[in-house]
């Protein structure tokens, strides 16, 4: 995505939003007032973007004019489409990572400080819930196939309370009942490493056949389910314009390997997709895989968070994010070592 203004239709308002983190990260929030279209709700600050303006020119405007302070930098986060009833809108979301001045609301709305953690979905208009989704997509997604031994040599502590561990259907045993049996048992297994402040979060794999009973198992786990996946064959297999049934907190992610798949993926609006593979993996020989150039391009054009995978370490975390990922996603990396 380019920091230029986008040409919307009459029917769709253009507004530069910004998520604006504190020093000790907490999050910036205000309250629309009464008067307002949606009022009493709370909301990421931001406003219209003129048509003589970039998103990042009416982003550091428009809270210059609200809250008094100076963007110093700021960086994109998602871009999403909403409709209401009586209007549409299309929110560029950048978190403001920088700035001058101390906060102060310039029209008398209130203002409050939170932890990602305290942001809730319902307390927010509907257009602003994605936004929160976003917020809470770690810097790793970690893949485990249900049935095998592999799925039960994950990391532990640290590093899967902060991650999101997909579990993913093999193609050797696509039962669905067999796969919500089998997730359900690592559910609970890994449960156990949760604390008071972190949990354990994990990815169901879904489809349009069998989201029903999938939706299912995600409610009988609320604490613990971040949301779903489709892998490219089962996002392939949604029309344009459906939407898989679930909840404002729930996430939807899928695989990609190509820009049609992006395409086809940003059309279902999901709030993120793993890219693969970036470089040579053992489990591709003679695949180059894209390299960094390309995955930054496709990063950069697709309006929610991409992860890299393929031939990743650990070590790449800090590379992938210069390239435009929100984070990293793999098998082997994540394992125990013996």
């Amino acid at each position: 995505m380019t920091d230029t203004a986008t040409a919307q239709t009459s029917a769709t308002v253009h507004v530069a939003v910004g998520v604006i983190l504190g020093t000790d990260g907490k999050i910036l929030i205000t309250q629309r007032h009464a008067r307002q279209h949606l009022g009493g709700y709370w909301e990421f600050p931001g406003g219209k973007v003129e048509p003589d303006e970039s998103v990042g020119q009416a982003l550091t405007r428009e809270l210059r004019e609200e809250l008094d302070i100076r963007v110093v930098s700021h960086r994109s986060l998602c871009r999403i489409t909403h409709h209401y009833p009586d209007k549409s809108v299309l929110l560029d979301v950048h978190e403001v990572t920088a700035f001058e001045g101390e906060p102060r609301g310039m029209e008398n709305q209130p203002m409050r400080w939170l932890d990602r953690r305290e942001l809730r979905s319902d307390q927010f208009p509907a257009a602003n819930r994605a936004i929160i989704r976003a917020l809470h997509l770690p810097d790793h997604v970690m893949i485990c196939d249900c049935g095998t031994p592999a799925a039960e040599s994950l990391p532990t502590g640290a590093m899967a309370n902060t991650a999101l561990i997909r579990l993913r259907r093999t193609d050797s045993d696509p039962s669905p009942s067999n796969y919500c049996a089998m997730a359900s048992k690592l559910i609970q297994l890994y449960s156990h490493n949760s604390t008071d402040t972190q949990t354990v979060r994990f990815l169901l794999d879904s489809d349009l056949n069998s989201h029903a009973e999938i939706l299912q198992l995600a409610k009988k786990f609320p604490l613990h389910v971040a949301g779903f996946y489709l892998n490219s064959h089962a996002a392939k297999e949604i029309p344009p314009g459906h939407q898989l049934e679930r909840a404002d907190d729930l996430l939807l992610g899928t695989s990609c390997h190509s820009e049609v798949e992006l395409h086809h993926a940003a059309v279902l609006a999901v709030d993120f997709a793993i890219v693969s593979p970036v470089l040579p993996t053992t489990s591709h020989p003679g695949n180059p895989g894209m390299g960094w150039p390309a995955f930054s391009q496709l990063a950069r054009d697709f309006p929610a968070a991409v992860y890299a995978m393929g031939g990743m370490q650990l070590a790449d975390l800090e590379t992938a994010k210069q390239a435009g990922a929100r984070g990293i996603a793999g098998i082997s990396m994540y394992r125990k070592q013996d």
